[in-house]
């Protein structure tokens, strides 16, 4: 009966829904949402709950969070109906509505104290997409035409609208951006959606059988199979290809997918991908209508899978129509630049010519021992050269005596003489700021590929998206994405990172200002730089080798029955190996994804054993201090995949520098396929507790989760007594060096660890340290526990 009396802003919703009755308007919804709605003036609100699907395990139900707020005096909730304004049902519809083609941008201004209904032509045949909304300030107290003279802040208004949309705008909200002004309206600017096509026509199945999987047409709709319904586990594409002068508009009408209800999904039960060249855009979870791609190209791909039947989900639908290319058409944002950064001392936003990551880096030669880059192409005895050369390299000054590629400083070697030898490891950082709504292209030089360090949303702590907000501070509030932007990315040549704006749950619900990404560029297919086979410790480095590969037999075509093992040893005093994986796909246990049987790789270093299989997107995983790493790979003889790849690189570390000593957790990663096992040691590198602390979810696991060997023979001869009381002298010991040691700030993101003489400034390190005795303290108790039950 709601939503019969009131008109309402809500989701396409079949069974089951959330109604929020307030004071003209019904708020309907379903499905995954995380948003907060505009204060709504009333004394009091209906909330109804209605469910009728059978009970199963996908749905979590709801929670809602409600404050009261400051009301103005002479802000009246009496109920009475707000001057409103709709869109006439019987207006003359427009030629864009009677051609069922998507609509220009509309706007719509919602002065302050009124209400606005949003309503498309035609009824279900569109569907509305709310493009932008923003709060202005006249200057005059009065509600005037949107100018660009006004004060604008963005409203994030949290409208889920379909069909239609109410917005009333009734209690004045205070612009931090507009010196605290009242807003004295709101902007809307929106764009309606066609749902089907002229005369009814059917829509294209993403997976029926056609005579050829390239589709050539001007526009058209597509659907998952049996839409709105989701059947069975497929994987299934079709291609859309139009004229070389024309490119290709794509809109979501309708997506709900499994996946997508968190922050690190990474949309891996269901999804629908649309390639764009090297590009790609990757949904799931719900979302609302809009236009997802303006393409780069005449050819746009869409990829659908979906690995089971999953019960609730709709599937999706699309529309794309073609539009002529625009004259001085430029697709790829011109070079590599973003505002600069003014607000801290980290190494700068990129604003060169070339991002660091996508030059080779030279050393010797006539550097001078500064940092400088290859410049390509360059001109060498009168020849174009566009890579690093290993002949004819020119006379090195005297002690130099590794080898290895050299290029020019400049674009004339024959003019300027000025060279270096070619740093082939891992490149120098990149750091974008990607404003919202923009996007930004990640690249690699030729060989290498993408490793991201970095990807965090940032939102200010005023919530500012304005002028001046899109720069790195420190003290912004971050909010990671690099599982998305690793999914998308890692391991490829280039890829191009959007940010479409969010709202940041961890942050307050503020939306987000830009989105930081640090990247580096890894060696993959550099012919100078040697691989060595993982089953043939006959070929080991030797010498000055300072990098190279490792490899699984035979990879990609790695053979099954295999227990190898590669000792892979420091060859200088004070080395350190620093280990990235580029590829690994290792079969996995298809019920216990955390437990690796048929197929797995064993990697032990610094008395740290890891126990890996299943898949992995390119990456750093390491790297020992002053030791050696160990491989073993085993393989069944019903073992799956290609196999793995490590790229390695010999460090040198100061001998003064004193290798770090911490501790380690076992490691589960949940949002990727990799299992990596590590079994508890007090030596680890720093950075390997970054690895599994930020870019995996690290997980304390319990005895129900693991299976921990509790008692060895010696162990259970010992007394429960003597253990015991062994224990808590030691746990009362420790308990008293830390409390009379040490304290923590908790209003720092860096702790400082204070002692009776010094103040030692650390960062996450005390707080692991303190962590990992808290957790071999709730093992230990475990272990006894299980013990006692046992005898």
């Amino acid at each position: 009966n709601f939503e019969k009396l009131n008109p309402s802003i809500r989701d396409v919703c079949i069974k089951d829904y959330l109604i929020i009755n307030a004071p003209h308007v019904a708020y309907v919804y379903c499905g995954t949402r995380k948003f907060a709605m505009a204060p709504i003036c009333a004394d009091n609100i209906d909330i109804q709950y209605k469910t009728t699907s059978a009970p199963n395990v996908v749905y979590k139900g709801f929670k809602l969070y409600f404050e009261w707020v400051h009301k103005p005096m002479n802000i009246l909730c009496d109920n009475t109906p707000l001057p409103s304004t709709t869109t006439p049902i019987d207006e003359v519809i427009p030629s864009w509505a009677q051609n069922l083609q998507p609509s220009p941008i509309l706007s719509v201004q919602i002065c302050l104290g009124t209400a606005h209904t949003l309503r498309c032509p035609r009824g279900s045949d569109y569907v509305l997409s709310i493009i932008s909304s923003s709060y202005g300030v006249t200057g005059t107290g009065l509600c005037e035409i949107p100018a660009s003279n006004h004060c604008h802040q963005e409203a994030s208004l949290g409208l889920t609208c379909t069909h239609s949309c109410f917005i009333e705008y009734i209690i004045p909200r205070p612009l931090t951006q507009c010196n605290a002004q009242n807003a004295d309206y709101i902007s809307i600017d929106y764009q309606c959606i066609p749902t089907r096509l002229p005369n009814y026509e059917n829509p294209i199945d993403i997976c029926a059988s056609t005579t050829t999987d390239t589709i050539t047409m001007n526009s058209g709709m597509m659907i998952s199979p049996q839409y709105p319904k989701l059947g069975t586990a497929q994987i299934c594409s079709k291609q859309i290809e139009t004229l070389p002068n024309k490119l290709w508009m794509v809109f979501i009408v309708d997506l709900f997918l499994e996946g997508g209800s968190t922050i690190t999904d990474t949309c891996d039960a269901s999804s629908l991908t649309v390639y764009d060249g090297n590009d790609r855009i990757i949904r799931c979870g719900l979302q609302q209508p809009e236009l997802v791609l303006v393409s780069c190209s005449n050819i746009v791909e869409f990829k659908f899978v979906s690995t089971h039947q999953a019960l609730g989900y709709r599937g999706f639908k699309i529309f794309f129509q073609t539009i002529d290319v625009p004259s001085n058409w430029a697709c790829k944002p011109s070079g590599f630049t973003t505002p600069a950064v003014t607000t801290t001392t980290r190494p700068p936003t990129t604003s060169s010519a070339l991002p660091p990551s996508f030059q080779i880096a030279a050393y010797g030669g006539t550097t001078n021992n500064t940092r400088q880059y290859c410049k390509f192409p360059f001109t060498y005895q009168g020849n174009s050269q566009a890579t690093c050369l290993r002949t004819d390299p020119p006379s090195s000054p005297s002690g130099e005596t590794l080898k290895e590629p050299w290029c020019s400083l400049t674009s004339n070697f024959d003019t300027d003489r000025q060279w270096g030898y070619c740093e082939l490891g891992v490149t120098d950082s990149t750091f974008y700021d990607i404003c919202r709504s923009q996007s930004q292209v990640l690249k690699c030089p030729p060989g290498y590929i993408i490793n991201v360090i970095t990807a965090d949303y940032a939102a200010k702590p005023d919530g500012n998206i304005g002028a001046g907000a899109c720069m790195y501070d420190k003290n912004d509030c971050f909010q990671s994405d690099s599982i998305t932007i690793q999914t998308i990315c890692a391991g490829q040549t280039s890829c191009t990172a959007y940010h479409l704006g969010k709202t940041l749950a961890s942050c307050q619900n503020r939306p987000s200002a830009y989105l930081h990404i640090d990247y580096t560029c890894v060696p993959n297919e550099i012919s100078e730089i040697r691989t060595y086979d993982m089953c043939n410790n006959n070929s080991l480095p030797q010498g000055d080798t300072r990098r190279g590969f490792i490899v699984s037999p035979n990879f990609p075509n790695t053979p099954k029955n295999l227990d190898c093992t590669f000792n892979l040893q420091t060859l200088k005093p004070y080395q350190d190996i620093y280990l990235y994986i580029i590829d690994m796909d290792l079969d996995s246990a298809t019920l216990a994804p955390a437990t690796c049987t048929k197929d797995r790789l064993i990697v032990t270093a610094d008395n740290t054993v890891m126990e890996m299989c299943g898949r992995s997107y390119t990456k750093f995983l390491f790297h020992t201090c002053h030791s050696s790493v160990s491989f073993q790979l085993i393989r069944a003889s019903d073992a799956k995949g290609r196999g793995v790849k490590f790229y390695f690189e010999f460090r040198e570390r100061p001998p003064t520098e004193v290798c770090p000593v911490s501790y380690t957790t076992t490691v589960r990663p949940s949002t990727e396929s990799t299992s990596i096992h590590i079994s508890s040691s007090p030596t680890l590198s720093s950075s390997s507790i970054q690895t599994s602390t930020s870019t995996q979810k690290t997980s304390i696991a319990s005895t129900s989760t693991q299976k921990t060997s509790i008692a060895s023979t010696s162990t259970q001869k010992t007394s429960i007594a003597s253990i015991i009381t062994s224990y808590v002298s030691i746990n009362t010991t420790l308990n008293s060096t830390l409390t009379s040691k040490f304290t923590t700030s908790s209003n720092t993101r860096s702790t400082a660890i204070k002692s009776s003489t010094a103040s030692i400034p650390v960062t996450e390190s005390a707080a692991l340290i303190i962590h990992n005795f808290n957790y071999v303290s709730i093992l230990f108790c475990t272990v006894i526990a299980r013990f006692m039950f046992e005898h």
